[in-house]
């Protein structure tokens, strides 16, 4: 096998690492597979970033105004993918500078939140009689006004609100198997494991030439290296067009899951079916559907 090919079960593997025993079809020797389907599941991983942004009008002192980040938030990083937040003012947007709304009656101060604005506060905040001298504004009931520092005068702006979070989604795509064997082969593959870059493929159709002058013909691989994707292929391009709808960034990832499915005889009229995968780890895996009548 060259180096960077996928690992790939099939029958001589197979009967080489369980020292599996095969007949020719029409021979039902007891336990004896009589019928082998090579098949290929397909892993979808997406992993990309929703954006929530939205604009709020609000009032804020000129220092910070001059100080707060301006324009638009930088491009969703694939890098970390991790919750991110941006408040930035909206330079697209008017900016008025106007008398401070928050301290009209008292120009640059506002009520003492702690005090409530009578200057005194109880002994170790509980409801005794005593009081002491408020700490937060000294006795004075006032403090610099929360909205324009003290300057009398605020700014009337536009601020822009930017949440980026991680989205990721995995899926498994089986192709047409018994319906004894196929629950337990979706739940064998495991959609959000590490699979290797030699499963990885592009399930969109390539484009080939045509004999017929400006025309071109659609054309998908049915099959990863002879094991046949059968109608996972067309439900996997589906989704996947669909994966990075709302997404601001994203990222489509597929991986092909090659399986070999056999149809053991396990009595006069009863039949198990089974598949042979490798794991993402490299091991052999046997799956077990029910046993079914023949």
């Amino acid at each position: 096998m060259a180096k960077g090919d996928p690992v790939l079960p099939t029958l001589e593997v197979v009967q080489q690492l369980e020292a599996l025993p095969f007949t020719p079809s029409g021979v039902t020797k007891r336990g004896t597979p009589t019928r082998i389907f090579p098949v290929a599941a397909i892993v979808l991983q997406v992993d990309g970033i929703l954006r929530e942004e939205w604009k709020d009008q609000v009032e804020v002192s000129p220092a910070l105004f001059s100080a707060y980040p301006k324009g638009f938030a930088p491009p969703p990083d694939m890098g970390t993918l991790v919750d991110t937040s941006y408040k930035l003012i909206d330079d697209e947007s008017p900016a008025t500078t106007q008398q401070c709304l928050n301290c009209v009656l008292r120009p640059g101060e506002s009520p003492c939140l702690a005090c409530h604005g009578n200057g005194m506060v109880p002994i170790n905040d509980s409801d005794s009689m005593l009081t002491v001298t408020c700490p937060g504004c000294s006795g004075s009931g006032f403090v610099p006004c929360t909205t324009c520092d003290g300057a009398r005068e605020s700014v009337l702006c536009t601020v822009r609100y930017v949440n980026d979070k991680p989205v990721h989604q995995r899926r498994v795509f089986v192709p047409q198997v018994h319906p004894s064997l196929r629950p337990y082969l979706e739940a064998a593959i495991e959609p959000s494991a590490t699979w290797p870059e030699e499963q990885r493929f592009d399930p969109e159709p390539s484009f080939v030439g045509s004999a017929y002058r400006g025309a071109a013909a659609v054309r998908s691989e049915e099959d990863f290296h002879g094991f046949f994707y059968g109608d996972a292929l067309a439900r996997c391009i589906a989704e996947s067009k669909q994966a990075g709808s709302g997404l601001a960034k994203y990222e489509l990832r597929t991986y092909a899951v090659p399986a070999l499915w056999l149809v053991r005889e396990i009595g006069i009229s009863h039949a198990e079916h089974v598949a042979y995968l490798f794991e993402p780890d490299g091991k052999l895996r046997l799956v077990r559907g029910s046993s079914t009548m023949t």
